[in-house]
């Protein structure tokens, strides 16, 4: 079990390192052009990236990450002009982003650095001030359909592995052939060269297929270890059950739905399992449980992550609607309660009064929507306040 949490975290730091290279790029293009859309991809990423961390056990990182996705979000609102002075700021905090990653593990909480307490300090003068534009456009912001699919993406199709697998099916079918063409002669030199080729056909298809393909129990299992300590970290206690069988899936599409995955199970623990005070006041056992559950539906994947905290706070979800514009009072007064979840979908929509390395700034659910959506899938919520929260992903299946 150590040696696989290692491996998965070890994983998560490859994922964040792929984002702090984006998070370069976004921040030149920024800081030079001062383009929304590229700012927008930049607080994604350093939302990425700070999940990321948080589950590689870089506390650290991630709480300067938080910082920084916190600054990012007042400029990406309105909040804050994007003038030399932020500009500045930006890349001197991009560039100390990257030279923590670099320190790696060895850090250790110590007093805030300089470029903390400027950002700390910006975002003192503007915590009061209003809500200028929406995220992107300055349009009012519109919540994401409950049905979010597009066209299977190219990336789903076969890669070097898969062409490697064809290669060894088709090599396995010539090798029935010339058994078939060969006469029975008896001569056993021809019967071990045979052998030979069987057995080696063999090894190929059966080293693609480990490379290729992951059990889902393997997947999912290093996570609960490391799920159980963000809780702890966190002044939260908390199970996590795994209630998924060892059918093997493609490796790249686990792959994709991993960056989902690291958000829905951080949401569980930020937004969901309450602290053990507040669940005994509310009759409730102190420890929280988190499951993570798979089916198969109709060459569906179905992938939940469920939590029995304190669900959707459809009011708070209304009320950050209406602040944000994306309804007026009248609609939001109208809205249903499962019609009000889909509100959760809208970018740069939270509920958190705090932003820390698990609390963000509306943005965890908006990239599982975006990053399903790309895989041809759909998210699905269910939630009832005070007792549940489930988030379903369903991705197709070849």
């Amino acid at each position: 079990m150590q040696s696989a949490t290692r491996g998965m975290q070890a994983d998560f730091i490859a994922e964040a390192e792929h984002a702090l290279h984006q998070i370069r790029g976004n921040s030149d293009a920024v800081c030079e052009t001062g383009d929304s859309p590229r700012l927008g991809l930049l607080f994604r990423n350093v939302h990425t990236y700070k999940s990321l961390m948080a589950f590689a056990r870089m506390p650290v990182q991630s709480a300067f990450a938080a910082e920084l996705e916190q600054y990012l979000a007042a400029l990406w609102h309105g909040r804050i002009p994007l003038d030399d002075v932020a500009r500045d700021l930006v890349l001197r905090a991009c560039a100390h982003l990257r030279a923590l990653h670099r320190a790696g593990p060895i850090l250790g909480a110590g007093a805030p650095d300089s470029v903390t307490s400027k950002l700390q300090a910006a975002l003192a003068c503007v915590e009061s001030q209003p809500l200028l534009r929406s995220p992107d456009s300055g349009a009012p912001l519109q919540p994401l359909p409950s049905a979010l699919t597009l066209g299977r993406s190219a990336h789903v199709g076969y890669d070097e592995l898969s062409d490697l697998e064809s290669q060894a099916l088709n090599l396995s079918r010539l090798l029935g052939h010339l058994e078939q063409a060969l006469p029975e002669s008896g001569d056993e030199r021809a019967e071990a060269l045979l052998e030979a080729l069987r057995r080696g056909t063999e090894k190929i298809r059966q080293t693609v297929r480990r490379q290729r393909y992951l059990s889902l129990r393997s997947f999912f299992l290093p996570m609960i270890s490391t799920v159980q300590d963000m809780a702890t970290y966190h002044q939260r206690q908390a199970v996590v059950r795994l209630e998924v069988d060892s059918r093997e899936v493609d490796r790249s599409v686990l792959e994709s739905l991993r960056p989902s995955l690291v958000h829905l199970l951080r949401n569980a623990v930020a937004h969901g399992i309450e602290t053990p005070a507040v669940r005994q006041a509310a009759g409730k056992p102190p420890v929280g449980t988190i499951t993570m559950e798979s089916h198969w539906r109709d060459g569906y994947l179905e992938v939940s992550v469920s939590d029995d905290g304190k669900g959707f706070d459809i009011g708070a979800l209304k009320a950050a609607a209406v602040e944000a514009g994306a309804v007026s009072p009248e609609k939001a007064d109208l809205t249903s309660d499962q019609e009000a979840r889909l509100l959760a979908f809208i970018p740069g929509l939270s509920t958190s009064p705090v932003v820390d390395d698990l609390s963000g700034n509306g943005v965890g659910l908006t990239v599982v929507a975006e990053d399903v959506a790309g895989l041809g899938g759909t998210v699905g919520i269910t939630s009832e306040s005070g007792k549940f929260t489930t988030i379903t992903l369903s991705v197709p299946i070849a």
